[in-house]
Formats: C-alpha cells, structure tokens, sequence
C-alpha cells in the first residue's frame, strides 16, 4: 500500500505554512485571495460562510448552492502544485439537500501565463450528514477545455472548482483542502 502525505491548501488550519494557500481563520473573502462564488445571470450565486462545526481545526467553509438555471460555483484559491503531488484531498458534508454528485473543475495556470487550461472529474457524495474523505487524482481529471499543454506540469497552479448544475441545491461544509503528495520508499 503507498504512504501519502497531503500538502495543505490552507483550508481549515490556525497556522499557515508555505505550501497553504490561507485558513479559515485567517480567511479573506475576496476572491483571488479567498473564494469566488459565480453563477449564470439568470441565477444566484452560492453562498459561502465560516462555520465551527469544523473535521479538522476550528472552522470550515460551508457553501449553500440555491439551484440554478445552468450553473453556480465557487473557487478555491490556487495555488502551486508542491513537487510529487498527484491529487486533491479534502473533507466534505452534505448537510442539507442530495447532490448525488458534484463536478469538480480544475483550472491550470503556468506561472506567468495569462491562458487557462480546465479539467472535469465528477465525483459521487454522501448525502448523510457526516465527513468524508474525497480524493480527486490528478491522472483522472479529463481535459475539458482552454488554451496550453493539456497536462498538468509540475509547476502550474491549479485552483480547484466546485459546481452544481440546473436545480440542485444543497448546503455543503468544506474541511482540510490539500495536495496529496506520495512518500517515496
């Protein structure tokens, strides 16, 4: 079985350290420095906020997503991929509503490319009420659209994406966003 280690995002911890992108506590609601929420103009856009009912630290982002026309979402700051990462990890509740699913999006930038790059995975959720662990790989991300390499290379900065389609609603809680990264034997 392989070891990981995750690389914190900054999602959920009271200390920063140099691979995190910010904490909850220390959290800044403009985006590029927090989370940007969006939708289609004929809809709402989610709406985020801290909560203490945390899996990990002392708070998590809980996002309530009203349904929409087309789609709604929310960004997660991007940050640099540290070396050897080959996923996204984070925690996730399904408080309120059933999702079934979410589609996750992410959107690759080289350092100093002003062109974007986005990948899809769509990945089942527990509507019970409880924490789980979601892992998103990186080999099984799909190439989806934008301008670039159509890999992700070691030095892009990925900036994670969480999005809901036509009527879903639900209220989820977000914890201890990291890039994993495998330990070699």
């Amino acid at each position: 079985m392989k070891k990981f280690v995750a690389v914190l995002l900054g999602l959920g911890m009271a200390a920063l350290s140099a691979d995190q992108i910010t904490s909850f506590e220390q959290w800044k609601w403009n985006y590029p420095s927090g989370v940007g929420i969006w939708a289609d103009k004929e809809s709402k856009k989610p709406e985020p906020k801290m909560s203490e009912d945390a899996k990990d630290g002392k708070y998590s982002l809980q996002l309530e997503f009203f349904g929409c026309k087309n789609f709604q979402g929310v960004n997660l700051v991007g940050k640099k991929i540290p070396a050897g990462a080959d996923a996204f990890t984070m925690y996730l509740k399904v408080i309120k509503g059933d999702p079934r699913y979410l589609d996750f999006q992410v959107e690759k930038r080289l350092e100093g490319e002003k062109d974007a790059e986005n990948y899809a995975a769509q990945i089942p959720v527990a509507a019970d009420g409880q924490w789980h662990q979601l892992v998103i790989p990186f080999d099984q991300l799909r190439y989806a659209w934008g301008k670039g390499s159509k890999k992700i290379e070691p030095n892009s900065i990925l900036t994670l994406k969480i999005l809901l389609h036509k009527d879903r609603s639900c209220v989820l809680a977000v914890d201890d966003v990291r890039y994993r990264v495998p330990v070699k034997k």
